[in-house]
């Protein structure tokens, strides 16, 4: 485990490539990765503001949407229910379309031609209540009009990031640990 728990820190990019291009399946460690940037991104504040906490939860929100969720993501990661419901409740109140392209300029998003974006463009936005409005930010396409619940802090994934870096260390870690063997052999 000490290992695995090595390569995810210094040197996962080579994990994560064999796991797609040998089992054409790199979601897991991909998973751990996002979760590893994550928490380096944020752990070190010792105070945080108002906008860095929103900015968290954006960074979240978008791990959640494009890994875990399995309605938004592509391939999502496989994890324990109650683990899950614990973060689909977190992130209950973000509107996500993973269609809406990211802007590197806050005047595109100003656009009235964009659509709200919300995982079903059929759903009716009218009827939700305005005093949620915010401004948005460029960094995600999660919607920022959600309130940051009090429940979240940095290690909103940490019991899935445990539990998937179980399942790559028994079933994944161990054929990249031989095929990397056998190819040096």
């Amino acid at each position: 485990m000490q290992a695995l728990e090595f390569s995810i820190e210094n040197s996962i990019e080579p994990l994560i490539a064999w796991a797609a291009s040998r089992e054409f399946t790199a979601e897991n460690t991909i998973f751990l990765r996002e979760v590893r940037n994550f928490k380096k991104k944020w752990c070190c504040l010792k105070i945080v503001t108002t906008a860095q906490r929103r900015q968290m939860f954006n960074d979240a929100s978008l791990i959640y949407f494009t890994l875990v969720n399995p309605f938004t993501a592509e391939t999502p990661i496989n994890i324990e229910y109650k683990i899950f419901k614990t973060l689909q409740n977190m992130f209950s109140e973000v509107e996500f379309d993973p269609y809406m392209p990211r802007s590197s300029t806050p005047d595109a998003l100003k656009s009235p031609g964009l659509r709200e974006n919300v995982v079903c463009p059929w759903e009716d936005t009218l009827s939700r209540p305005a005093s949620l409005e915010s401004t948005r930010t460029t960094s995600s396409t999660a919607s920022t009009r959600s309130i940051v619940p009090s429940e979240f802090s940095e290690e909103v994934f940490d019991a899935a990031f445990e539990s998937i870096k179980y399942l790559v260390f028994t079933n994944t870690w161990p054929r990249y640990v031989d095929a990397e063997l056998s190819s040096k052999a």
